[in-house]
């Protein structure tokens, strides 16, 4: 397995040490305490172990922590959101990772990419038996800026063969956009046609899927024909 990566563990049979948390906190730029919780348990709720276990860590310096509002938003040291915005970016990047795997897949983290010089560098991405599922999200900020969008799309096209040589795995691209579906859609419509390994999906379509069923919902565009498709 490379590294990090991690596999999601069942708390039913075997209880998460410190170790166990630094290994999630590779995989995902930055988190909630409730989002260490739903990877161990598959529940968001709070969880006397990881409010035990989380605080030990920050007093150690293994792990750093950032004010979001109300709340505190726990990183690996030198971890660089130092502005909400940024912060919204990666934790929305936290709940997609956790809603797409959810039987036991490969988590790959971005940093894992950027430690490989991968060009471009995608939010985050799961290791199937024989698939790779890389993601992007877009804040609505973002999306406004389409020739930034179609920028690296045109990127995606000519390094897909590359994640494909790497990982020996056929390579769907979903990008993941806080927009209304409606939107993205007219996006889609108004791009290149026949871009089979790219989905989209607008973020609240995305969010309102139950997790058991998210790969199997039939809410993600085509770049081939525009239609609606599930992701397996």
């Amino acid at each position: 397995m490379p590294h990090h990566t991690y596999q999601r563990m069942n708390v039913s049979t075997l209880t998460p040490n410190e170790s166990a948390y630094l290994k999630v906190a590779e995989c995902l730029v930055c988190a909630e305490a409730l989002d260490f919780t739903e990877w161990f348990t598959g529940e968001r709720k709070r969880w006397k172990r990881t409010e035990y276990t989380l605080p030990r860590l920050v007093y150690k310096r293994l792990l750093q922590t950032e004010p979001f509002g109300r709340k505190l938003v726990y990183a690996l040291p030198g971890t660089k959101s130092h502005y909400q915005g940024r912060l919204r970016h990666d934790l929305s990047c936290t709940r997609i990772i956790l809603k797409l795997s959810v039987t036991g897949e490969e988590v790959i983290s971005e940093r894992y990419f950027r430690q490989q010089a991968f060009r471009p560098v995608p939010d985050g991405g799961i290791l199937f038996d024989h698939s790779l599922l890389l993601f992007e999200f877009s804040t609505a900020q973002q999306f406004k800026k389409k020739a930034e969008m179609r920028r690296k799309m045109r990127a995606y096209r000519r390094h897909l063969s590359k994640f494909e040589e790497y990982f020996a795995a056929e390579v769907v691209v979903l990008f993941i956009i806080e927009a209304p579906r409606y939107e993205v859609k007219q996006f889609v419509q108004a791009g290149r046609k026949q871009d089979w390994a790219f989905y989209f999906v607008d973020f609240p379509s995305f969010l309102r899927v139950e997790k058991c069923a998210q790969l199997t919902a039939p809410i993600y565009i085509s770049g081939g024909d525009q239609k609606e498709y599930p992701l397996t």
